[in-house]
């Protein structure tokens, strides 16, 4: 995303923090069981089975409209360079730890 680069992902989990429709193209997905020995303590937990058939459409959808694709990436790296960049964390970390200083 930074290198302003189109971005398809999963719509589960951590992506969700900074893919959205305007910011890059999230795949639909079915939660699905984790099977025993495919990930330590798999009990109970499931997967995010992205939908195939929609990360193809998205892809064909992004070639057939450059303009839209080419608006989509600049506005994910944006989000990146807002939300996400050395600055941005910084501050996050410099509030927490003026925060924490306050307290002592």
């Amino acid at each position: 995303m930074l290198l302003e680069k189109p971005v398809i992902a999963t719509d589960y989990s951590g992506t969700k923090d900074f893919i959205n429709q305007g910011t890059g193209f999230p795949v639909n997905y079915q939660l699905i069981p984790v099977k025993k020995n495919q990930y330590p303590f798999w009990q109970n937990q499931t997967w995010a089975e992205p939908d195939i058939n929609h990360a193809a459409w998205l892809m064909r959808n992004m070639i057939a409209d450059e303009t839209k694709t080419k608006k989509i990436a600049k506005q994910g790296k944006q989000k990146i360079l807002t939300d996400y960049s050395l600055k941005a964390i910084g501050k996050i970390y410099k509030k927490r730890l003026d925060h924490l200083s306050s307290l002592i």
